[in-house]
């Protein structure tokens, strides 16, 4: 017999909000006790709490105060983290398991039932988890590594700073000595100002506790009490005494040191003019072996000058001789008149009776041609004769009528041969004059030089003159900063402008040495200056570019007197 009708449920469902704290997994993986967690389920009510863990479920019980249970799980790895969610109807909450669990199948736990007799083995080989074992000592080994290399790090900066301290000059060793010493001399007097307010307060607190003041009983718990350090006077006064002895030997120290470094720089600032000395004496040579070269350079130029200079002489003189040669009077008439041709000229003496009469007789000749002839003659002229009229007309004691001249005297033209002469004389004088052009001596530091005696332009003290300062060389640069300063530029001082400086009329002693010579025009126009102001020294550059441009004139013009070469017609 078969029945069949239709039922109708009702499924009621009671939300409760129910929550679960994180919790720490303990026990052994691969084993069969397995893991377990102890977790406690509050709600807002009495109810029972669904809990699944990734494919493991479990029911436990929840209330308003909160009800304990364990959890078991079985694993088969060593670090276990796991997500979980508890519902107590709809509402979901979730909350974390994690831990890391041993390993129970090893030979020393095994060794025991070994020993009683109980061989039996109800599973089979279990192996531990490898991959967390490998974790575990590469984190051991990255920490390990870490440490060392912070270890060679520190070890590293502090023999860099010991040896940056020991090769420190003194100067830097004085200043961080000092402040050393200094924090040592304030520490000291802290301690000894701080220890002094205890004791007084101590005895202060005593004296309350006698007379009645302050409970006596309270004075004594609290000096029974545990304190991190000892409360009593006598351990306060003997710590205190420590570590005043302590600071006095760490200050006795420094004192010496600090003295053995202030001996030390000023053993140094004594020797740095000897350094000095030796460095610019060094640079000196090295400046004067140069200048030497090219002294000896300039010499054997000048040798080559001169040797070209006689051939060039040599040649002027084979051609003065040609000319002559060629100006000597033929025999052409019975009367004796003798004719003259020199290149496009011809000059025409006739000799009658016992006149001598002179006619130049001009051919046709272009301009250049007559220019040509005229500087020929000028430069084969002897120069004592440039002051005779270029025709002359001798008389002979003859009762014959007399025949003027037909040549008009031309005005003198300037030889090139005098010109050579000139520029020579020039030239001379010049080399002799450069020769003692005068110049700043950058090693003029001069004994009886003031220890307070300050530069007007670098303002370095008690190390060198004015004139001789190595910063600022130029005369100019230098005027500059006096003019700037608004100072008098005959003392370089800031006198007064109401009077008259008393250095006013003394003269530049630059300026003199050139005053006679052919670099007088290098001298600056103004009404007077200091020594160290003059821009004299700096134009040495300039005479010796006028001694060159002289030069190549005075080979110019030696070129040009040499001429081309002439020809008997």
């Amino acid at each position: 017999m078969t029945f069949q009708d239709d039922l109708s449920t009702e499924l009621l469902v009671e939300d409760a909000i129910c929550s679960v704290a994180n919790a720490v997994l303990t026990g052994c993986y691969k084993c069969a006790k397995g893991a377990s967690a102890r977790v406690t389920c509050i709600a807002s009510k009495p109810t029972q709490a669904e809990l699944v863990c990734d494919q493991t479920s479990f029911s436990i019980r929840c209330d308003e105060n909160g009800v304990e249970s364990e959890l078991r799980f079985h694993f088969n790895h060593a670090r276990v983290h796991t997500r979980c969610s508890v519902s107590c109807g709809t509402i979901v909450t979730n909350f974390e398991l994690g831990g890391i669990l041993k390993f129970t199948h090893t030979a020393q736990a095994m060794l025991p039932s070994w020993l009683k007799g109980h061989d039996n083995t109800f599973s089979e080989i279990q192996w531990p988890d490898f991959f967390h074992i490998a974790d575990v000592f590469m984190h051991w080994y990255r920490t390990l590594i870490f440490t060392l290399l912070t270890l060679i790090l520190v070890l590293g900066v502090t023999y860099m700073t010991f040896a940056t301290w020991r090769t420190a000059p003194p100067g830097e060793q004085i200043l961080v000595t000092s402040r050393c010493l200094r924090t040592a001399e304030v520490t000291k007097e802290r301690v000894l100002r701080l220890g002094t307010r205890y004791i007084l307060t101590d005895l202060v607190y005593e004296n309350h506790s006698f007379t009645g003041r302050i409970s006596r009983f309270d004075r004594q718990d609290w000096l029974m009490e545990d304190h991190k350090l000892d409360v009593r006077n006598e351990t306060v006064l003997e710590l205190i005494n420590r570590q005043k002895r302590l600071l006095e030997a760490q200050i006795r120290e420094m004192e010496a040191f600090l003295g053995r470094q202030e001996k030390a720089l000023n053993d140094e600032y004594a020797r740095v003019d000897d350094r000095v000395s030796t460095v610019m004496k060094r640079e000196f040579e090295l400046l004067h072996d140069r200048l030497d070269g090219r002294a000896n350079d300039q010499v054997e130029v000048l040798i080559d000058i001169l040797n070209a200079q006689k051939e060039e002489m040599q040649q002027l003189k084979q051609t003065i001789q040609r000319m002559e040669q060629s100006s000597n009077v033929e025999a052409a008439a019975p009367d004796d008149a003798i004719t003259v041709n020199v290149n496009a000229s011809r000059t025409q003496r006739s000799l009658s009776g016992e006149k001598v009469h002179l006619a130049a007789e001009q051919h046709s000749l272009n301009e250049e041609g007559e220019d040509y002839w005229s500087r020929q003659v000028n430069e084969v002229a002897d120069p004592s004769n440039d002051d005779e009229p270029a025709v002359k007309t001798r008389r002979v004691h003859d009762d014959s009528p007399r025949v003027p001249s037909s040549r008009v005297p031309s005005p003198r033209v300037p030889s090139i041969l005098d010109q050579i002469n000139d520029l020579e004389e020039e030239i001379t004088q010049m080399e002799r004059d450069l020769e003692y052009f005068p110049f700043r001596d950058p090693d003029d530091r001069c004994e009886s030089l003031l220890t307070t005696m300050r530069c007007a332009f670098c303002d370095a003290e008690g190390e060198h003159f004015s004139d001789a300062c190595l910063v600022f060389r130029s005369g100019d640069e230098r005027f500059d900063i006096i003019r700037a300063k608004d100072w008098c530029t005959f003392c370089i001082r800031d006198c007064s402008r109401n009077i008259p400086c008393r250095l006013r009329e003394r003269q530049c002693w630059y300026c003199t040495r050139v005053a006679d010579t052919v670099f007088s025009d290098l001298r600056p126009r103004d009404r007077g200056h200091h020594r160290s102001l003059c821009n004299v020294p700096d134009k040495r550059h300039l005479a010796r570019e006028r001694l060159f441009n002289a030069r190549e004139e005075l080979r110019r013009l030696r070129k040009k007197a040499e001429g081309p070469s002439t020809s008997r017609e």
